[in-house]
């Protein structure tokens, strides 16, 4: 798949947010389903032959944080979003992305932006998706606030309505999902 940049929380809410997305059902029959998976909105997808030192190049200097809110949970019909919390398009996440597309000279290639993956779920399995969403509504992990705004349940009864980005990872996204690597972390301002 190649290299990418993510938009990834404070350690503190990276841990909250982990455990929700932790999950690994039994109900699952393909060992593809449920990877660990970091919680980010994904900025930026290149080809793995990019040079990293221009992918670096293409975050702002001394970029602010960039406040992140749920807007919604919902099923998507491919692997990379199979159950996802769909996020506001802010001013500022949509200037940081415009912007390192515009710094690399690529056209944007991260469909369904903004959002932050909560599983990965094999496409053999669709009715997986739809089934582990509803149980979480049903728990209550999701929590409707607004027809705008869900907050997640974080496991100790904090609801998470989003996160601000306080990093930029680099990260190499070859091979399974638990292979993939964190090449660098840019800390934001």
């Amino acid at each position: 798949m190649g290299l990418s940049l993510w938009l990834v929380p404070a350690q503190e809410t990276y841990h909250k947010l982990a455990r929700i997305m932790h999950v690994h059902p039994s109900q699952a029959k393909s060992p593809s389903s449920y990877p660990p998976i970091d919680p980010h909105v994904t900025l930026a997808s290149f080809p793995t032959r990019t040079d990293l030192g221009s992918i670096r190049d293409a975050i702002p200097p001394n970029q602010p944080k960039v406040p992140v809110t749920f807007k919604s949970v919902d099923v998507g019909e491919v692997y990379l979003r199979s159950v996802y919390a769909v996020c506001h398009s802010s001013p500022e996440l949509l200037e940081l992305h415009k912007g390192i597309h515009e710094r690399i000279k690529l056209d944007p290639k991260t469909p369904s932006f903004p959002h932050m993956s909560l599983y990965y779920i094999d496409d053999s399995e669709p009715d997986e998706r739809a089934r582990i969403r509803d149980e979480l509504v049903s728990q209550e992990k999701v929590h409707t606030i607004s027809d705008e705004a869900v907050g997640l349940d974080s496991g100790d009864g904090d609801f998470l309505t989003g996160y601000e980005g306080a990093e930029i990872w680099i990260v190499s996204c070859e091979g399974p999902v638990p292979e993939w690597k964190v090449l660098k972390k840019i800390p934001l301002v």
